[in-house]
């Protein structure tokens, strides 16, 4: 999982050995940084969500296989390096409360049947699997759904092995419950799904967590200077308003003059 902030923390630094030491390290960071800039924010790479998600508190950006953690070495094989199909938002725990029903901590996300979430359980924690949540694909969300209480329940998927367990008792219907190591799951908090919603709330709304907007508008401002292609990041950006939450007047950090370019 990543944070916005922390993403921003990677691209100051990257900016300053790239201006004042060019060091090859930074263009191997700055490089990838632009990738995400204009292939998430900027609606370009194969398999992007949502713009309006690529600014939020946390995030996670490319973990393919959520059973692994990935710190440490020999991660590359969990991890998804050629699209944004594997993005997902992340930025509240999620509950377990019984009998198939799901539930956001905090109601961050605005879900519809047909969106779609991962379990990243083993990412997080490198343990508490569930049974029926491989990490390795979505599922797909179904109801019902309550926004306002944030739960909902995730579909039985038709390649299920077993149809008519008392798990799943059909293809295409909720989950009637879980299970960790063949026991039957009980309530419990804090467990990890990203989400993939479709729920757009259009031109001038900004960002998912807009009080991070001004850490992803420093990267995207910050990545025109150096010379990097972020225009479709930085209209985007605009047409989400999010100036309306960048202060590039009153705070150093976000004063870039996109005018001016530096090699």
């Amino acid at each position: 999982m990543i944070d916005t902030f922390i993403t921003n923390y990677v691209f100051l630094v990257s900016y300053q050995m790239q201006t004042y030491l060019h060091a090859p390290l930074a263009a191997k960071w700055l490089s990838k940084l632009q990738q995400f800039a204009e292939g998430v924010c900027g609606e370009q790479m194969p398999g992007h969500p949502v713009s309006y998600y690529c600014i939020d508190y946390t995030y996670s950006a490319a973990v393919h296989d959520g059973d692994h953690q990935v710190t440490g070495g020999n991660v590359g094989q969990w991890i998804n390096g050629v699209d944004a199909s594997d993005f997902g938002s992340w930025s509240v725990d999620t509950n377990y409360l019984g009998a198939g029903k799901w539930q956001q901590a905090s109601p961050n996300y605005t879900l519809t049947a047909g969106d779609k979430v991962k379990f990243l359980n083993g990412t997080y924690y490198g343990n508490y699997l569930v049974d029926q949540l491989p990490g390795q694909q979505w599922f797909t969300v179904t109801g019902p759904i309550d926004n306002t209480a944030g739960t909902f329940y995730v579909q039985c998927p038709p390649s299920y092995p077993t149809p008519g367990d008392a798990y799943c008792p059909q293809p295409r219907q909720a989950f009637a419950g879980y299970s960790r190591d063949g026991v039957l799951l009980n309530a419990e908090k804090t467990d990890e799904f990203i989400y993939r919603p479709l729920y757009d709330p259009g031109p001038g709304q900004g960002f998912a967590k807009n009080t991070y907007t001004p850490y992803g508008g420093e990267i995207i401002n910050g990545l025109k200077v150096l010379g990097y292609n972020v225009t479709n990041a930085l209209k985007i950006f605009a047409v989400r308003a999010g100036n309306a939450y960048y202060n590039s007047t009153g705070t150093p950090s976000q004063l870039w003059d996109t005018s001016v370019v530096i090699r």
